[in-house]
């Protein structure tokens, strides 16, 4: 099935109905706004065609703001505290440590997509992270572009979720 932003049969692949078959009521997948899509002139792409460092580059910055939204929602703080935070849950370890914890939740599809991005061949090297974090954390980001280009915005929600949950961000509140 070839994959597009825009493309209706995603909403059905998201929720578990295959292409051409009814979305069950409560189970539509959240997509970009139509003004959004006009406004950036974006146009219908198949994501699955994407390298998987390209998903990885978009997944980055998508993760990024997720996490932002949620460190700015946590209350008003001094820009470096929320600062510290953000860069605790977006580093290459906590993101692979996410991603492992996640991997039994994948569908196939998407555990095929986070090792497509895991065993990518990266110009660039980790910083301040061993190389299988590093490139288990690419196959996490990979995951969530892929999601974001496919507009399977509630399952991405999801997904990042249940991984803050599982690595305990969430204890506490």
């Amino acid at each position: 099935m070839e994959t597009r932003v825009g493309d209706s049969r995603m909403a059905g692949a998201a929720a578990g109905a295959g292409a051409g078959e009814p979305v069950p009521a409560g189970q539509e997948s959240a997509a970009l706004p139509a003004h959004f899509k006009e406004i950036f002139h974006l146009h219908a792409v198949d994501a699955a065609a994407y390298s998987p460092l390209a998903l990885a580059y978009i997944g980055d910055a998508v993760y990024e703001v997720m996490i932002r939204t949620r460190v700015v929602n946590l209350g008003n703080m001094q820009v470096n505290k929320m600062h510290r935070h953000d860069a605790n849950l977006v580093k290459a370890e906590t993101q692979a440590r996410m991603i492992r914890l996640l991997e039994p939740e994948l569908t196939e599809e998407e555990d095929a997509v986070y090792k497509r991005g895991r065993n990518a061949k990266s110009a660039s090297g980790a910083k301040n992270a061993s190389v299988i974090d590093y490139r288990t954390a690419t196959g996490f980001e990979a995951l969530v572009g892929y999601l974001y280009l496919t507009e399977r915005l509630d399952r991405l929600a999801q997904l990042v979720g249940l991984g803050l949950e599982k690595i305990g961000e969430f204890d506490g509140e």
